[in-house]
């Protein structure tokens, strides 16, 4: 029931980021000068949309220390951190952020749900995964998201 995707804050730019899915696997490539652009763009985003809305809280229920669980693989050392933020609402608004500072190659996430505000986990909409300009010490690199669960 997720759609996944990716975007840049430069619309125009339509090659700076790429998506493909192996198995459980969702791969993102970027190239920030892409399209033959001289501005890097202020970020790039992995985002996996829930249409329907997802309801966190039905899992909390059964288990207060519920997490939101995934594999981030830095493959290239081109990222310094990544943000994960839930938002909730079919006109998304942000929940919850948070920063990951991250290390080249494999990097275990484990966020907690307990803390989040109650009638936002009952109508998740999107999980992104943001890296800001900043973070971002490549023109050119990967990444991926791998495992997503939720216990």
């Amino acid at each position: 029931m997720a759609v996944f995707a990716v975007c840049c804050s430069d619309g125009a730019n339509h090659n700076a980021v790429k998506y493909t899915k192996n198995d459980n696997k969702h791969i993102v490539n970027f190239n920030l000068f892409a399209d033959g652009k001289s501005k890097r763009p202020d970020f790039i985003s992995f985002i996996i949309k829930f249409p329907a809305g997802f309801n966190f809280y039905t899992f909390l229920n059964s288990n207060i220390d519920m997490k939101f669980m995934c594999e981030i693989n830095n493959y290239t050392a081109s990222l310094t951190d990544i943000d994960i933020e839930f938002k909730y609402k079919s006109q998304p608004q942000l929940l919850q952020s948070h920063k990951i500072r991250l290390v080249s190659g494999v990097n275990n996430i484990e966020i907690p749900i307990k803390d989040m505000n109650i009638d936002g986990l009952k109508q998740i909409s999107e999980i992104c995964f943001v890296c800001w300009e900043s973070y971002v010490t490549e023109i050119e690199g990967m990444f991926s998201v791998e495992n997503i669960q939720v216990r």
